[in-house]
């Protein structure tokens, strides 16, 4: 997949607080494929992710303040970006702690810096070796042992 940074009109704000966009910013094209979208010289036509850094930013600035404020720890989960360029953006708003879905994951973000990772699912006995590694370098955290007396097939 293709990552492409775009700018869009100013967002309204959804009940919870976080602007979204309705897509006013791309104009499906009348004259292309159908799918295919266009953004004034961004030209798209497979998968990409568009990304608004400045609204991602203060929506990132929003959530870490609403934390704050709150006197909870904001643990981020990054399963859906999965970018390290868009983790330093967490990082800039003072995040500190990170939540992920994989070993692989942890390995991937760790790599790009962050030390404080818990990985939210449960532990597949056969990456043992990958995980005791990875608590050797950085803070990880499995999930709560007492998932696993409730359903011990995980």
């Amino acid at each position: 997949m293709d990552t492409a940074c775009c700018s869009s009109p100013a967002g309204k704000e959804n009940p919870s607080g976080s602007e979204y966009h309705s897509g006013a910013g791309l104009a499906r094209a009348t004259d292309s494929l159908p799918g295919l979208f266009t953004h004034p010289g961004l030209k798209i036509n497979r998968p990409t992710l568009l990304v608004d850094e400045a609204l991602c930013r203060r929506n990132i600035a929003r959530m870490a303040e609403k934390a704050r404020i709150a006197g909870v720890r904001f643990r981020p989960h990054f399963k859906t970006h999965q970018s390290a360029a868009i983790g330093e953006w967490f990082r800039e708003a003072g995040v500190t702690a990170i939540t992920v879905s994989s070993v692989s994951m942890a390995r991937y973000f760790s790599g790009a810096g962050w030390s404080d990772i818990t990985i939210a699912f449960p532990v597949n006995l056969r990456e043992m070796e990958e995980i005791n590694r990875l608590a050797g370098e950085i803070h990880l955290l499995p999930p709560h042992r007492s998932r696993y007396h409730q359903n011990p097939r995980h």
